[in-house]
């Protein structure tokens, strides 16, 4: 029982009140903290590539020109995702040039379309497509945005590479 009077003692629930109070505060400042250490903005990528002959149904629904596709022997299919990590968004303007991505494996693309994009609008511009590679033309992404597109390939697409030029870093870099 006097543990139970010792607790409710206004000494003790004022100290224990201080003590969340500065738990509280010292998180907020800290997150506050890492927000803005990070960059306005930063771009990063991935691709996810998957054999048309090995890819699961859900994957294969995200590529809407399947069907034109007769000859399915060699094909893969490429997720290319690009990740503003970032937390100002990156507009038209700050690309100095496209991003393009080359394909240096001996692959070639058939098919490069917008996939979908999250927390970022969508890309309305066509990708164009020569032979290896694909150029995207510049679009805006919010920070902490992801714009994917989606493309067919004929080849080995594992090997490629990334040249871009945006406002204050020149290279993009793999995510992870």
């Amino acid at each position: 029982m006097k543990s139970t009077e010792q607790l409710l003692n206004p000494l003790v629930l004022v100290i224990l009140l201080g003590v969340v109070v500065y738990v509280i505060v010292f998180l907020r400042a800290r997150k506050a903290k890492a927000t803005a250490l990070r960059a306005d903005y930063d771009l990063a990528y991935a691709c996810i590539i998957e054999s048309l002959a090995k890819a699961s149904d859900e994957f294969r629904a995200k590529f809407h020109d399947l069907a034109t596709f007769d000859d399915s022997i060699d094909l893969h299919l490429v997720r290319f995702g690009l990740f503003n990590i970032g937390h100002g968004a990156i507009e038209i303007d700050n690309f100095r040039r496209p991003i393009k991505l080359t394909f240096t494996g001996g692959a070639e693309i058939l098919s490069a379309t917008f996939g979908e994009a999250l927390k970022s609008p969508p890309a309305t511009a066509t990708p164009e497509i020569d032979s290896n590679s694909v150029t995207l033309a510049p679009f805006h992404i919010n920070g902490g945005g992801t714009v994917i597109f989606n493309l067919v390939v004929r080849g080995d697409p594992s090997r490629h590479v990334i040249d871009s030029n945006i406002d204050n870093f020149d290279e993009i870099r793999l995510f992870g």
